[in-house]
């Protein structure tokens, strides 16, 4: 069985999946949406997906989809995954899940009410490395765990010259730095040890916001 994906975005991770569902033969990407269509049609170009709109009612509503994959910014995740699950597709969403418990919870009720499947994209948790980490976890290898530290580095942020987009600004991503990579180390940490009992954590702004956000997100 051949699943057929409507896919929201082209940038960065609608690439990187793009190029991983051409290594699949029962998946499948027909239509690929954004708010520009050249760069939508030049991305369908790109990996022979047959059609590209700015139109996502175009992917809801075509018949020979089954699910889409969700790859936009954040404040356009909840709309776009309810519009989905009210037309009786599964889904994949990247993380963070939403801007809003709010938003959060409308999704999960609208997926509830359709009988989708859903999916975030949590992606460590296929990785080979944390895979083994877990089984040597389960097997007692390392004991009893008490406490885990997580920190992620992201080079794009820091120096002369740091490079400012939509993961930057707040009418984009309410969570900011957390939900970005955070949500990864959360997400890891429950799949590895369970349930999270205490968190510590100190947030801090290297770089200060010094540039003019319409002219830097064009």
């Amino acid at each position: 069985m051949t699943i057929r994906l409507g896919i929201f975005g082209y940038g960065f991770i609608a690439t990187a999946h793009a190029e991983g569902l051409a290594h699949l033969a029962n998946g499948t990407l027909r239509t690929v949406c954004g708010p520009n269509l050249a760069k939508a049609t030049a991305f369908a170009q790109r990996f022979n997906i047959p059609n590209a709109t700015i139109d996502p009612h175009a992917i809801v509503t075509d018949p020979h989809i089954d699910a889409v994959i969700i790859d936009t910014p954040d404040d356009a995740h909840a709309p776009l995954a309810i519009l989905a699950a009210e037309h009786g597709k599964h889904i994949f969403c990247e993380k963070p899940l939403a801007t809003s418990l709010t938003d959060a919870q409308a999704m999960t009720e609208a997926a509830e009410r359709a009988h989708v499947r859903t999916l975030v994209g949590f992606s460590n948790r296929w990785n080979p490395t944390f895979q083994h980490v877990r089984q040597l976890i389960a097997a007692g290898v390392l004991g009893h765990i008490h406490h885990v530290h997580a920190q992620s580095f992201n080079a794009s942020l820091l120096g002369d010259r740091p490079s400012f987009t939509w993961r930057t600004d707040p009418q984009h991503t309410g969570s900011g730095i957390l939900g970005d990579l955070g949500a990864h180390a959360i997400d890891l940490i429950h799949y590895l040890l369970g349930p999270i009992t205490a968190v510590c954590a100190s947030l801090r702004t290297c770089q200060p916001l010094l540039y003019d956000r319409q002219t830097s997100l064009q």
